[in-house]
């Protein structure tokens, strides 16, 4: 993805959840659910995305997103990719 890519998710709204390893954020989408974990505030954070992502929203660039993380991206990478997957795109 690159840095201008406007974020544009084509999934549901974003749930609150548990699993096995705790809270998690749950996305449904065309292919079934993924459950995201992390913190909190890190869970607030992709929910926010998400939100901000629609496509009638204000257009979110992937750099204003990965900026705004309240965390280390680099350990958020992988399931950055699985919110990828599963629904969000970069145009």
């Amino acid at each position: 993805m690159k840095p201008r890519d406007r974020l544009v998710w084509l999934g549901g709204t974003p749930m609150d959840g548990e699993d096995a390893r705790g809270p998690v954020l749950v996305l449904h989408h065309g292919d079934g659910t993924t459950r995201v974990p992390g913190t909190e505030t890190e869970r607030d954070w992709l929910a926010e995305v998400l939100d901000s992502a629609r496509p009638d929203g204000e257009p979110l660039h992937f750099a204003d997103a990965r900026d705004a993380f309240p965390g280390d991206w680099g350990r958020f990478q992988k399931r950055w990719q699985r919110v990828r997957r599963s629904g969000l795109v970069g145009i």
